[in-house]
This record gives C-alpha cells, structure tokens and sequence, in this order.
C-alpha cells in the first residue's frame, strides 16, 4: 500500500501516521431511540448527560423503551460517545464499566482497535483544537447542526507508535492534572473578591470602616445636627413613612438611621407608557443596560425627541443621579457619570440626592447586601420580584456626618481598587490557563511533548496489521456467508427436488 494512501505527511516525526478516526475504531455505530424515563433499570445517556465532561450517574434517565438487541447497545469500559446533533461533536470516553446503561440515538459510538490505538489518546485528542476545527469543516444543518457517522469516522488524526502513545498519554495526564488544580484554584479568586468587597461594603455601612477616622476627627458636625438643619432649610420635605422597617443594628454615636427617601430629592421610576419604538433618536434603556452595574448605550432601543420632552423633569436622568433596578433582577444601582439625553423603563428607579447624601457614598451603601436585604423584604410578586417604589422608598440607610461620608468613599474606592488590580490579574492567569491546555495538546498531537524511540514500532505497520487482519477476517466472514447460502439453498433443493420411485426386482 502506498504512503499516500495512509495519508502519511512528512510534517510528522518519524513512525507517526496521519490516519482517520475510522482506520483505529471499529465501525461506527448510532444509539437506541427510546424516551427518557425517571425509573427503570437500564440507563439511558444522552448528549446533556455527556456535555460537562463527566457522566453523573445519579442523573442519567433510564431507557423506557428496552431494545431486543440489547447487547448491541449496552456501552462497556473506553467506549467513545461522540454527539451528532445540536451540541456537535462533544465527545466522551466511558472510564469504567458502568452497570446497564445504552447510549441515545443522538450519540455515535467508537470502539478504539487497542492494537493500535489507546482510548485514552484518542479521549485527549478529541479535546484539542486540531479535532473541533475538523469537526466545525464536517458539521452541517442550519436549525441544528449535525454531522453524520461517515464523517466522523472520516476525521483526521495523527497516530504516533503504541509505545510513545502511552508515553502520551501519561505525560498529558500530568500535566493537565496540575493545570486542572491551578484552574480550580483561580476559580475561586472572584468568590473570594465578591466576599471582600462585601466586607468592605458592610464595614462602610456599620461605621467599623473609619473607626480610627471618627477618633482623630472628633469636632465634625454629627449626623444628628446635619439633618436637624436641613429640615429648616427649603429643599427638605416633610414624608410619612406607612409601616417603617426596623432599624438593622445599632450605628456610632454621630451617625443616625433614615429612610432613603429623606436621602433624596426625589424617588422615581420611568414611564409607564409603552414607548414608540424608532431606529434613531434618544435612547431608551432596559435593566440589561445596566447589568454590570455600568451604563451601556450600545444595543439600545431608541424613541423620539417628541417622547423624550413629553416626560416629567424628575424622570429625565441628569449627572449625579443614580439608577435602581426594581424587577427582576432588582438591587443593581448605577451612577449616572454622563450628560446625554436618555430615558429607560418603569423597571428602573431613579434616585436623585439631596443635600444630606454623598451620592458616591449612597451608591456603595446601595451596593450593600443591607440594602439589598431591605429590598427582598419589601419586594412583591412571586413569579418575578417587584420592589415597589412605596417599598424602596422606606428602606433604612446610616447616615454618618458628610465629612466621614467623603473618607468612607475615600477608604472604599482604595480598597475596591486594589479588588479591581487583583481581578485583571486574576483574568489575565485565567485566559493564560484556558490557552495552556490547548497549547499542551498541540504540542502532544506534533509529536514535541515526548521524546521519540527510535525502537518503537512504527504507526503504520501497526494499522497495516489491522487492516490485514480486518480484511482477512471480512474474506472469511464473506466465506461463511456464501457457504451458508450454497448450504441453505441445498437444503431448499433436496426438499423440492421429487423423489425417485423405487422399481423392486420381480425376479
């Protein structure tokens, strides 16, 4: 057989074959359909039970509908599953014998020839990128991509020696083990981060944050003494609040508890008016505009100028006030840092300060999980959480006096940015991880993770021995086959042919 028949590229190091997924399996073969039942006795895996990388049994449905043949789809020990359908080629190898389980339709399974080629090899190079940019040139459909067995036992792969396969295969699991655990580890940084900057956050709120300030500083005018004279003043305005929380915990003795409202100016939402839609024009935002706690202007849907000068000057955002979503995913506040024209949804609260509030400060307390645990008690709904602006309004906030609300920004701010430096290293260790392991597997697949032994046999004698016995053992498959039919079309004869009448001898 000719080298170029075996797909042999010189590109590869010596002993190596570039072969076909189908060269080192056993024919390819599609599961049993059956729909998914919550009990049973055999298991049914299907593409979701294979999609995270590991089988877990305990939610793996049985199969309520039992093949006759059911042997032929019982999955055994380094079975290789590969989906054909909507997630296109996620793949998964059986790592032990599990205990009555078939495989779905959805899957196609690959039984690799141990002779010349490793599972576990062939596990690890389904998982590099060399394997998904063939899988993306063979997937077609358009509602759901698909590929078919033919084109999957068609795919490319590089087959080093058994020897150096296995040398492989254990140096990868090294490495990707060690990987593995860096990774879990860095998965934990932004948990981590989230606590701290909570911390930071609830410290701010109860005071323990300028502790030491409030010693060296002990003249400043108290909480108690700013709000008595802004009542005097023209811009306070007198609220009664209906069934008052309580009041969280106790606050430093020049600190005092308000409702939001008395923080403010004003409480409010967008309008309630379905707004007419236009492809330009002022923007309108949505809750998903302000999801990461940012403005974001892009992807926005638009009204008129019409619309936007019919609504209340107390709708109309301005720079300095801040944003509060109230549906849904209610709790995220975000500061308002540009002068633009804009209007958003009734699913939205506007806050706007006063002159007792920092509105940085009220933007880190509104941040807090105080704030955000007052919302969930004064929220409505059951499908989806409303708080209501009558709710939002009463909710409890510490008031400090305004020049410990400076130093609490201050403090808060240094501390978030030290979060912040973290986090882009934390992002930049995590997109290097990400890359490592598919670098790693680049490398294994050339054939530079591991040295080569010149004493190795050679990939293509291996899959020539394979061919010859696979066609040696399809000759005498064919042989049997045909003196089957010869024995069976005999016997059809011998039963049709008539039989001969016996003359006896009169003599």
């Amino acid at each position: 057989m000719k080298q170029e028949d075996l797909g042999i590229k010189s590109e590869l190091p010596r002993g190596w074959i570039d072969s076909k997924l189908g060269y080192i399996c056993s024919k390819p073969q599609y599961g049993w359909t059956s729909p998914a039942s919550q009990t049973g006795e055999l298991k049914y895996i299907r593409t979701t039970d294979i999609s995270s990388g590991q089988i877990n049994w305990n939610t793996v449905p049985y199969c309520s509908k039992v093949p006759e043949d059911i042997a032929k789809y019982i999955v055994k020990e380094d079975d290789i599953l590969v989906s054909r359908a909507g997630s296109v080629g996620i793949s998964y190898r059986i790592n032990k014998d599990p205990k009555n389980a078939v495989f779905a339709s959805y899957l196609i399974r690959f039984k690799p020839l141990e002779k010349v080629a490793k599972p576990k090899y062939i596990e690890l190079y389904l998982k590099s990128h060399l394997y998904w940019k063939s899988i993306s040139e063979f997937t077609s459909g358009i509602a759901i991509p698909n590929v078919n067995a033919s084109k999957l036992a068609n795919l490319d792969i590089p087959l080093p020696p058994l020897n150096e396969q296995r040398r492989i295969v254990a140096k990868l699991e090294k490495i990707i083990a060690k990987i593995n655990t860096c990774q879990e580890r860095l998965e934990r940084i932004p948990t981590i981060l989230k606590r701290f900057r909570q911390s930071v956050l609830a410290a701010a709120c109860s005071g323990r944050l300028t502790a030491d300030w409030r010693e060296q500083n002990c003249d400043v005018e108290p909480a108690e003494e700013l709000l008595t004279n802004f009542k005097k003043t023209k811009d306070y305005k007198k609220v009664k609040i209906k069934n008052e929380l309580t009041i969280p915990f106790d606050l430093p003795l020049s600190w005092e508890w308000i409702n939001l409202i008395e923080g403010c100016k004003s409480i409010t939402d967008g309008d309630h008016q379905a707004p007419p839609k236009q492809e330009r024009g002022i923007p309108f935002l949505v809750i998903s505009n302000i999801k990461d706690g940012k403005l974001y202007f892009s992807n926005t849907r638009y009204v008129s100028k019409e619309y936007y000068d019919k609504i209340k000057e107390s709708r109309k955002p301005i720079k300095g006030d801040i944003l509060y979503s109230v549906v849904g995913s209610y709790g995220i506040p975000v500061m308002v840092n540009v002068e633009r024209e804009f209007c958003f949804q009734r699913h939205i609260a506007l806050l706007r300060v006063n002159k007792l509030l920092s509105n940085t400060y009220l933007l880190y307390i509104l941040q807090s999980l105080l704030v955000f645990s007052q919302a969930t008690a004064v929220a409505t709904g059951i499908a989806q959480l409303t708080v209501t602006l009558t709710g939002l309004r009463k909710i409890k906030i510490p008031l400090p006096p305004l020049e410990e609300q400076k130093e609490i920004v201050t403090r808060v701010e240094a501390l978030f940015k030290k979060c912040d430096s973290i986090e882009k290293r934390y992002q930049k260790a995590k997109n290097y991880t990400d890359k490592l392991t598919q670098s790693i597997l680049a490398k294994a697949f050339r054939g530079e993770l591991v040295p080569q032994d010149p004493n190795d046999e050679p990939a293509e004698i291996l899959l020539e021995k394979i061919r010859s016995e696979k066609a040696q053992q399809e000759k005498q498959t064919k042989a049997k086959k045909k003196t089957k039919r010869k024995t069976t079309s005999t016997k059809k004869q011998s039963k049709t042919k008539p039989r001969q009448l016996e003359i006896p001898d009169l003599n």
